[in-house]
């Protein structure tokens, strides 16, 4: 994608993010998760609670919950997912 000059978004991020949870890659998506900004998307609440589901899934719940209250802290407010 980048290899063609498309610049990604967040419904593009949020796809891989989820595929690369779903074979328990979560550090990977930790760090696209902070290079979204390069980029200039900001992550929302589907980008926040994929990764926390992977984490918590995975047995990484206190870092899920660092996450959790990062989320907060940048202003996304979660919802009832």
């Amino acid at each position: 994608m980048l290899q063609s000059g498309v610049s990604p978004d967040v419904f593009s991020f949020s796809i891989v993010m989820k595929g690369l949870c779903n074979v328990n890659e979560v550090y990977a998506v930790c760090g696209l998760l902070r290079g979204m900004t390069k980029y200039g998307c900001v992550p929302n609440a589907v980008v926040y609670q994929t990764l926390l589901h992977a984490l918590c899934k995975f047995d990484h719940v206190d870092e899920g919950l660092k996450l959790f209250e990062e989320m907060i802290l940048m202003g996304c407010t979660p919802d009832v997912e």
